[in-house]
Protein backbone atom coordinates (compact mmCIF):
# COMPACT_ATOMS: atom_id res chain seq x y z
CA UNK A 1 0.00 0.00 0.00
CA UNK A 2 1.32 3.42 -0.93
CA UNK A 3 1.52 5.70 2.07
CA UNK A 4 1.21 9.45 1.74
CA UNK A 5 2.95 11.74 4.21
CA UNK A 6 2.44 15.47 3.76
CA UNK A 7 5.56 16.41 5.77
CA UNK A 8 7.60 15.69 2.62
CA UNK A 9 10.08 13.71 4.72
CA UNK A 10 10.64 9.94 5.00
CA UNK A 11 7.94 8.24 7.05
CA UNK A 12 8.96 7.79 10.67
CA UNK A 13 11.24 10.86 10.85
CA UNK A 14 10.09 13.84 12.87
CA UNK A 15 10.34 17.37 11.66
CA UNK A 16 10.49 20.56 13.70
CA UNK A 17 9.66 22.65 10.68
CA UNK A 18 6.33 24.41 10.73
CA UNK A 19 3.90 22.85 8.28
CA UNK A 20 2.84 25.09 5.38
CA UNK A 21 -0.75 26.26 5.41
CA UNK A 22 -3.01 24.24 3.16
CA UNK A 23 -5.09 26.49 0.97
CA UNK A 24 -8.77 25.59 0.77
CA UNK A 25 -9.99 25.34 -2.79
CA UNK A 26 -12.46 28.07 -3.68
CA UNK A 27 -15.18 26.78 -5.99
CA UNK A 28 -17.02 28.93 -8.48
CA UNK A 29 -20.82 28.77 -8.85
CA UNK A 30 -22.08 27.05 -11.98
CA UNK A 31 -25.70 28.21 -11.73
CA UNK A 32 -26.17 31.82 -10.71
CA UNK A 33 -28.98 34.33 -10.65
CA UNK A 34 -29.44 36.25 -13.91
CA UNK A 35 -27.14 33.94 -15.85
CA UNK A 36 -27.74 31.09 -18.27
CA UNK A 37 -26.15 27.66 -17.91
CA UNK A 38 -26.22 25.59 -21.10
CA UNK A 39 -26.12 21.79 -20.95
CA UNK A 40 -26.23 19.35 -23.85
CA UNK A 41 -25.68 15.70 -24.72
CA UNK A 42 -23.99 14.10 -27.72
CA UNK A 43 -23.49 10.53 -28.91
CA UNK A 44 -19.97 10.89 -30.27
CA UNK A 45 -19.91 7.25 -31.54
CA UNK A 46 -16.21 6.95 -30.78
CA UNK A 47 -13.24 8.90 -29.45
CA UNK A 48 -10.85 5.93 -29.68
CA UNK A 49 -7.76 6.86 -31.68
CA UNK A 50 -9.56 9.99 -32.84
CA UNK A 51 -7.89 13.03 -31.20
CA UNK A 52 -9.48 15.27 -33.82
CA UNK A 53 -12.89 14.41 -32.34
CA UNK A 54 -11.83 16.00 -29.04
CA UNK A 55 -10.92 19.16 -30.94
CA UNK A 56 -14.26 19.05 -32.76
CA UNK A 57 -16.08 18.58 -29.44
CA UNK A 58 -14.40 21.60 -27.89
CA UNK A 59 -15.15 23.71 -30.96
CA UNK A 60 -18.84 22.70 -30.93
CA UNK A 61 -19.13 23.44 -27.22
CA UNK A 62 -17.61 26.87 -27.75
CA UNK A 63 -19.80 27.54 -30.79
CA UNK A 64 -22.98 26.63 -28.91
CA UNK A 65 -21.71 28.15 -25.65
CA UNK A 66 -22.21 24.92 -23.74
CA UNK A 67 -21.00 24.74 -20.16
CA UNK A 68 -21.45 20.96 -19.96
CA UNK A 69 -21.91 18.25 -22.59
CA UNK A 70 -22.67 14.61 -21.81
CA UNK A 71 -20.93 12.10 -24.09
CA UNK A 72 -22.13 8.63 -25.06
CA UNK A 73 -20.27 5.81 -26.83
CA UNK A 74 -16.80 7.19 -26.21
CA UNK A 75 -15.27 3.67 -26.58
CA UNK A 76 -12.39 4.66 -24.30
CA UNK A 77 -10.85 2.46 -21.61
CA UNK A 78 -10.69 3.30 -17.92
CA UNK A 79 -12.21 5.72 -15.45
CA UNK A 80 -10.39 9.02 -15.16
CA UNK A 81 -10.50 12.77 -15.66
CA UNK A 82 -8.64 14.34 -18.59
CA UNK A 83 -7.33 17.50 -16.92
CA UNK A 84 -6.03 18.97 -20.17
CA UNK A 85 -9.37 18.82 -21.98
CA UNK A 86 -11.66 19.01 -18.91
CA UNK A 87 -13.46 15.72 -19.62
CA UNK A 88 -14.44 12.95 -17.20
CA UNK A 89 -14.45 9.48 -18.77
CA UNK A 90 -16.03 6.27 -17.49
CA UNK A 91 -15.36 3.26 -19.68
CA UNK A 92 -14.71 -0.45 -19.67
CA UNK A 93 -11.40 -1.74 -18.36
CA UNK A 94 -10.65 -4.15 -21.23
CA UNK A 95 -12.98 -3.66 -24.21
CA UNK A 96 -13.38 -0.54 -26.33
CA UNK A 97 -17.16 -0.34 -26.29
CA UNK A 98 -19.88 1.77 -24.72
CA UNK A 99 -18.34 4.41 -22.45
CA UNK A 100 -19.69 7.73 -21.20
CA UNK A 101 -18.18 11.10 -20.42
CA UNK A 102 -18.91 14.62 -19.25
CA UNK A 103 -17.10 17.45 -21.04
CA UNK A 104 -16.88 20.77 -19.21
CA UNK A 105 -15.97 24.31 -20.05
CA UNK A 106 -13.04 25.70 -18.10
CA UNK A 107 -15.45 27.59 -15.88
CA UNK A 108 -17.67 24.54 -15.26
CA UNK A 109 -14.55 22.55 -14.33
CA UNK A 110 -13.82 25.13 -11.62
CA UNK A 111 -17.26 24.36 -10.13
CA UNK A 112 -16.76 20.58 -10.01
CA UNK A 113 -17.20 19.27 -6.46
CA UNK A 114 -17.03 15.52 -7.09
CA UNK A 115 -17.67 12.80 -9.63
CA UNK A 116 -18.28 9.05 -9.69
CA UNK A 117 -17.44 6.75 -12.59
CA UNK A 118 -20.05 4.06 -11.97
CA UNK A 119 -19.53 1.86 -15.04
CA UNK A 120 -19.39 2.12 -18.83
CA UNK A 121 -23.03 3.26 -18.94
CA UNK A 122 -23.39 5.69 -16.02
CA UNK A 123 -21.32 8.61 -14.76
CA UNK A 124 -22.25 11.26 -12.19
CA UNK A 125 -20.80 14.69 -11.47
CA UNK A 126 -21.74 17.28 -8.83
CA UNK A 127 -21.20 21.01 -9.31
CA UNK A 128 -21.21 23.94 -6.89
CA UNK A 129 -23.91 26.52 -7.54
CA UNK A 130 -25.17 29.69 -5.90
CA UNK A 131 -28.19 28.43 -3.98
CA UNK A 132 -28.39 24.73 -4.81
CA UNK A 133 -25.78 22.28 -6.07
CA UNK A 134 -26.25 20.54 -9.40
CA UNK A 135 -25.91 16.78 -9.88
CA UNK A 136 -25.71 15.44 -13.43
CA UNK A 137 -26.23 11.75 -14.17
CA UNK A 138 -24.93 10.91 -17.65
CA UNK A 139 -26.32 7.69 -19.14
CA UNK A 140 -25.94 5.47 -22.16
CA UNK A 141 -28.83 2.98 -21.97
CA UNK A 142 -29.03 -0.43 -23.67
CA UNK A 143 -30.58 -0.37 -27.13
CA UNK A 144 -34.15 -1.47 -27.75
CA UNK A 145 -32.93 -4.83 -29.07
CA UNK A 146 -30.98 -5.64 -25.89
CA UNK A 147 -32.24 -8.46 -23.70
CA UNK A 148 -34.38 -7.80 -20.62
CA UNK A 149 -31.63 -8.82 -18.19
CA UNK A 150 -29.33 -6.10 -19.54
CA UNK A 151 -32.10 -3.50 -19.41
CA UNK A 152 -33.13 -4.53 -15.89
CA UNK A 153 -29.52 -4.28 -14.69
CA UNK A 154 -29.17 -0.78 -16.15
CA UNK A 155 -32.34 0.63 -14.63
CA UNK A 156 -31.69 -1.05 -11.27
CA UNK A 157 -28.25 0.59 -11.22
CA UNK A 158 -29.73 3.94 -12.23
CA UNK A 159 -32.27 3.76 -9.41
CA UNK A 160 -29.49 2.94 -6.94
CA UNK A 161 -27.57 6.01 -8.10
CA UNK A 162 -30.67 8.22 -7.78
CA UNK A 163 -31.28 6.98 -4.24
CA UNK A 164 -27.76 8.07 -3.24
CA UNK A 165 -28.10 11.69 -4.35
CA UNK A 166 -28.82 14.60 -2.05
CA UNK A 167 -32.50 15.47 -1.81
CA UNK A 168 -31.61 19.17 -1.93
CA UNK A 169 -29.69 19.10 -5.22
CA UNK A 170 -30.99 20.05 -8.62
CA UNK A 171 -30.67 16.77 -10.52
CA UNK A 172 -30.47 16.08 -14.25
CA UNK A 173 -30.53 12.74 -16.04
CA UNK A 174 -29.05 13.26 -19.49
CA UNK A 175 -27.71 11.18 -22.35
CA UNK A 176 -28.54 8.62 -24.99
CA UNK A 177 -31.36 6.66 -23.34
CA UNK A 178 -32.39 4.87 -26.57
CA UNK A 179 -35.92 5.63 -25.38
CA UNK A 180 -38.86 6.68 -27.53
CA UNK A 181 -41.14 8.27 -24.95
CA UNK A 182 -43.99 9.07 -27.34
CA UNK A 183 -46.61 11.76 -26.82
CA UNK A 184 -49.14 10.22 -24.44
CA UNK A 185 -48.94 13.09 -21.96
CA UNK A 186 -52.42 12.36 -20.62
CA UNK A 187 -51.25 9.03 -19.19
CA UNK A 188 -48.02 10.55 -17.83
CA UNK A 189 -49.06 14.16 -17.06
CA UNK A 190 -46.28 14.86 -14.55
CA UNK A 191 -43.49 13.47 -16.73
CA UNK A 192 -44.31 14.20 -20.38
CA UNK A 193 -45.32 17.41 -22.08
CA UNK A 194 -47.53 17.89 -25.12
CA UNK A 195 -44.66 17.94 -27.62
CA UNK A 196 -43.25 14.41 -27.56
CA UNK A 197 -42.75 12.49 -30.80
CA UNK A 198 -43.36 9.01 -32.15
CA UNK A 199 -44.70 5.97 -30.34
CA UNK A 200 -43.39 4.81 -26.97
CA UNK A 201 -41.19 1.68 -27.13
CA UNK A 202 -40.10 -0.68 -24.33
CA UNK A 203 -37.09 1.46 -23.45
CA UNK A 204 -39.33 4.52 -23.47
CA UNK A 205 -41.78 2.90 -21.07
CA UNK A 206 -38.98 1.94 -18.70
CA UNK A 207 -37.49 5.44 -18.83
CA UNK A 208 -40.81 7.20 -18.28
CA UNK A 209 -41.55 4.88 -15.37
CA UNK A 210 -38.29 5.66 -13.57
CA UNK A 211 -38.74 9.39 -14.26
CA UNK A 212 -42.26 9.27 -12.83
CA UNK A 213 -41.19 7.28 -9.78
CA UNK A 214 -38.45 9.84 -9.01
CA UNK A 215 -40.45 12.93 -10.02
CA UNK A 216 -38.44 13.89 -13.10
CA UNK A 217 -39.74 15.82 -16.11
CA UNK A 218 -38.56 14.98 -19.65
CA UNK A 219 -37.77 18.48 -20.87
CA UNK A 220 -37.61 17.72 -24.57
CA UNK A 221 -41.37 17.10 -24.57
CA UNK A 222 -42.33 20.32 -22.80
CA UNK A 223 -41.69 22.97 -25.44
CA UNK A 224 -42.47 23.05 -29.13
CA UNK A 225 -39.46 22.94 -31.45
CA UNK A 226 -38.85 22.31 -35.11
CA UNK A 227 -38.51 18.56 -35.63
CA UNK A 228 -35.01 19.00 -37.08
CA UNK A 229 -33.96 20.42 -33.68
CA UNK A 230 -35.83 17.86 -31.61
CA UNK A 231 -35.14 14.49 -33.26
CA UNK A 232 -31.69 13.13 -32.53
CA UNK A 233 -31.42 9.79 -34.33
CA UNK A 234 -32.01 9.20 -38.02
CA UNK A 235 -32.55 5.82 -39.66
CA UNK A 236 -29.99 5.27 -42.42
CA UNK A 237 -31.47 6.03 -45.81
CA UNK A 238 -30.00 4.60 -49.03
CA UNK A 239 -30.32 7.97 -50.74
CA UNK A 240 -28.78 9.83 -47.78
CA UNK A 241 -31.93 11.84 -47.31
CA UNK A 242 -33.41 12.78 -43.97
CA UNK A 243 -37.12 12.29 -43.46
CA UNK A 244 -39.16 13.06 -40.38
CA UNK A 245 -40.70 9.58 -40.39
CA UNK A 246 -37.21 8.01 -40.25
CA UNK A 247 -36.15 9.98 -37.17
CA UNK A 248 -36.64 9.51 -33.45
CA UNK A 249 -36.16 11.38 -30.20
CA UNK A 250 -34.02 9.02 -28.10
CA UNK A 251 -31.57 11.43 -26.42
CA UNK A 252 -33.00 13.24 -23.44
CA UNK A 253 -32.40 15.82 -20.74
CA UNK A 254 -34.61 15.49 -17.68
CA UNK A 255 -34.83 17.47 -14.44
CA UNK A 256 -36.37 16.79 -11.07
CA UNK A 257 -39.78 18.47 -10.87
CA UNK A 258 -38.82 20.61 -7.91
CA UNK A 259 -36.64 22.68 -10.24
CA UNK A 260 -38.77 22.34 -13.37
Amino acid sequence: RQKYDNTNEPTGQKSNNRQPKIKTKIYENLIKVKSTTKIGTWNVQTLKDRPERIKELKEEMAKRKLDICGLAETHLLGKYIDEENNIIFSGDEKIHHRGVGIAMSKYAKSCLLSYECVNNRILTARFKSKFVNLTIIMCYAPTEDSNNDEKNAFYTQLQTILDKQSGYDMKLIIGDLNAKVGKDYKTWPNTLGKHGTGTMNNNGHRFVEICTANDFVIRGTIFEHKWIHKLSWYMPDPKNKIYKQNANQIDHITINRRWH
